[in-house]
């Protein structure tokens, strides 16, 4: 038999403490199969699988902003961001609680520019350090569990 590369003993005799023993049983003990491990970590296909029309009227807002400002990504360079697109969503909200379905300016939905402006506060606030990427809360026998949410992202 071939001896052990670490130990030099026999393989299946190997010396006490060996490194090989403990990387064999390490092995031993991986799951068999495919595996990928994703614990912790988002799942951002929901968005999509959960959201595919309204993500598309959202971007079809940004799409129109390139065109009205000549510029993709211009808006996170926005001086005094956060509170202009806060005031921004405001006025779409309004125009849809008033029953108006289509901003007359775009012809985009009211909804999807607000929803637009507060995604842009929302990644202000994050890039700003206002907010975190959190976890969320743990679920315990259905209920959460206050306190427990972590920083993921």
């Amino acid at each position: 038999m071939k001896p052990c590369d670490v130990c030099g003993a026999t393989v299946g005799d190997h010396m006490p403490g060996c490194a090989a023993v403990r990387l064999e049983r390490k092995v031993a003990e991986l799951p068999k199969g495919a595996v990928k491990y994703d614990d912790g970590k988002i799942d951002l296909t929901l968005a999509i699988e959960y959201f595919p029309r309204a993500l598309t009227a959202i971007a079809a807002v940004s799409q129109y902003g390139i065109r009205k400002y000549g510029i993709r990504g211009g808006w996170r360079e926005v001086p005094d961001g956060i509170r202009r697109y806060g005031a921004a969503f405001l006025r779409h909200h309004f125009g849809y609680a008033m029953g108006i379905a289509y901003d007359e300016e775009s012809g985009l939905a009211h909804l999807a520019q607000r929803c637009w402006n507060d995604l842009a506060v929302l990644e202000r606030s994050i890039e700003e350090g206002l907010v975190e990427i959190r976890s969320g809360n743990d679920i315990v026998d259905g209920k959460p569990v206050p306190g427990t949410s972590k920083k993921i992202a």
